[in-house]
């Protein structure tokens, strides 16, 4: 349990510091050349791989779904899986997308569309590791996100 706790919370940072925007830029050189070799290992940099992964690159909501699943491993066992109007089968994200929806991570909008090629804000970013925190309650009594 110890390991799955302390493995979530090194992929809870790796993946904020691949977010764009003030997080990003603090976070150069060295550091983040060790937490994407971490991210690598732990399977998230998925098919893009480590000759692919640019730091300074802004990422999609699609991609920060698509490599926070896989560096978790979570699966949609034992969830119901509602798929999104505008991400079709073939999509490298639907099979991600899909299993953050099943566990609570993602939401559609009135439409049931997620946009996933939409740039992630730090917002969205937040919002999906509060959920994958499970300390959404927390945070509504607190004054939000």
């Amino acid at each position: 349990m110890a390991k799955k706790i302390i493995s979530l919370i090194l992929s809870v940072f790796v993946v904020i510091s691949c977010i764009p925007g003030a997080m990003a830029s603090g976070l150069q050189g060295d550091e983040t050349n060790k937490n994407v070799h971490i991210l690598d290992a732990l399977g998230g940099l998925g098919e893009v791989g480590l000759d692919g992964f640019i730091p300074e690159d802004i990422i999609t909501r699609g991609e920060f779904i698509d490599v926070l699943v896989n560096t978790l491993l979570l699966t949609t066992e034992g969830a119901e899986v509602k798929s999104f109007n505008d991400i079709p089968t073939n999509s490298p994200y639907y099979n991600s997308a899909n299993i953050a929806r099943a566990r609570g991570l993602i939401n559609g909008d009135d439409q049931n569309n997620f946009y996933p090629d939409d740039l992630i804000t730090y917002n969205d970013a937040v919002v999906i590791l509060v959920n994958l925190l499970g300390a959404c309650d927390f945070a509504a009594t607190y004054g939000g996100y």
